[in-house]
């Protein structure tokens, strides 16, 4: 399936692709995550169990950030184990989850608080940034020995939790795509041998170039029609138009 190049533009440019860009330079935004990258307890059916929501996703809206805005200061990731049912964790008093979205809030509600009695002619992305609480950072709750309902500790050591929470990232980034993983339609270059490491036999080779008769991926040149922003609030016409209440500057 090729991508329609008019869907594609309008994609960019009315934040159907969220790409950190418009009102999110000045959202304060703390990433609850609950790990559920691996496979849910015996038993399951990895056809409808299996939770699509992996880790790496938030590792790109931060790449997102950095790229739309230079930075993502007002950005901060939260990570907890998973008995493989969200909605379970979600429900039950002392999970992982529950202590850190506990935190989550009341960290999100000291931080607004900041900003709003902040009453100079600072820019609001700024005032985001300088009022983020100290003890506001990247990190992970696993629980100790094991346990799911039990003693929750918050770790900020960000090299031992992606220890305990490894994430991958899916065919685009593993393909060579950039950290932000928005170029959905790739300019295209001609096969090279040298791409490859290790080396792919000649009939890899041949076998490569039967399946991309037009070339591979070149992610070092933007996607196809990818566009700015073209203002934060739009309204669709129908037929692939719309129109942009404020538009960018």
């Amino acid at each position: 399936m090729v991508g329609d190049p008019i869907a594609l533009r309008r994609a960019y440019e009315t934040g159907r692709v969220n790409v950190g860009d418009g009102g999110l330079a000045s959202t304060a935004i703390i990433d609850v995550r609950s790990y559920a990258d691996g496979a849910p307890p015996a038993p399951f059916d990895a056809l409808k169990d299996v939770d699509v929501h992996d880790g790496y996703h938030s590792a790109v809206m931060r790449a997102r950030l950095i790229k739309a805005n230079g930075n993502a200061a007002n950005h901060v990731m939260l990570t907890a184990p998973t008995l493989g049912r969200v909605q379970t964790d979600t429900r039950t008093t002392g999970s992982p989850l529950t202590k850190m979205s506990g935190d989550a809030l009341a960290m999100m509600d000291k931080w607004l608080t900041a900003v709003a009695n902040d009453e100079s002619n600072t820019p609001l992305a700024k005032k985001i940034a300088a009022h983020r609480p100290a003890d506001l950072v990247d990190a992970c709750y696993p629980t100790v020995a094991g346990a799911f309902v039990g003693t929750v500790e918050k770790v900020t050591d960000m090299e031992r939790c992606r220890k305990l929470f490894p994430f991958a990232g899916d065919a685009r980034l593993a393909a060579g795509a950039p950290p932000s993983n928005d170029v959905f339609k790739c300019a295209v270059k001609p096969v090279d041998p040298a791409d490859y490491k290790p080396a792919l036999t000649a009939e890899q080779l041949a076998r490569v170039r039967e399946v991309f008769p037009e070339g591979v991926c070149d992610y070092r040149k933007p996607g196809a029609e990818q566009a700015r922003l073209a203002g934060t609030w739009v309204v669709f016409e129908g037929n692939g138009e719309y129109t942009a209440l404020e538009p960018r500057r």
